[in-house]
């Protein structure tokens, strides 16, 4: 995985702004009325960009092309942080759904919705936490997990 992995300059405010995009997408996912596949793409979207932003405060970004979003959770899990060392594991039930609710005809169901959503929920906490672990000044600035 190395060789997909390459270190990088991420300034303070770019993780801020990832991280809020992230919660603002978790935020989006439980709107009312969107289509299931909008909700679902975005509960999985809160995830990953959480996990870039957390990869981003160690200064490292996935470079591959095929397979960055896999591989994007497996480099966080390879961090070896609190409550993430299995994300590359729980990631891939919502990421198959989410790939299927692409190239599917059919919406996806409520029932992968709520299964993605509750991924994000119980995903970015622990990311949240390791986000501040690295750097005690983003306590105060990052935004709570809804």
């Amino acid at each position: 995985m190395q060789d997909k992995v390459e270190q990088v300059a991420f300034s303070r405010a770019e993780v801020l702004a990832l991280w809020a995009k992230a919660v603002r997408k978790l935020r989006d996912a439980g709107i009312v009325g969107v289509s299931t596949d909008t909700a679902l793409e975005t509960a999985y979207a809160a995830g990953r960009i959480g996990a870039v932003a957390l990869l981003g405060s160690r200064h490292l970004r996935v470079r591959a092309k095929q397979g960055h979003h896999e591989l994007t959770f497996a480099a966080v899990a390879a961090l070896g942080l609190p409550g993430l060392g299995d994300l590359q594991m729980t990631s891939a039930e919502v990421r198959a759904d989410r790939r299927d609710a692409d190239y599917a005809p059919e919406e996806a169901t409520a029932a992968q919705v709520a299964h993605a959503t509750a991924w994000a929920k119980a995903t970015l906490p622990p990311m949240r936490a390791a986000l501040v672990a690295g750097d005690a000044v983003l306590a105060a600035r990052l935004d709570p997990v809804p």
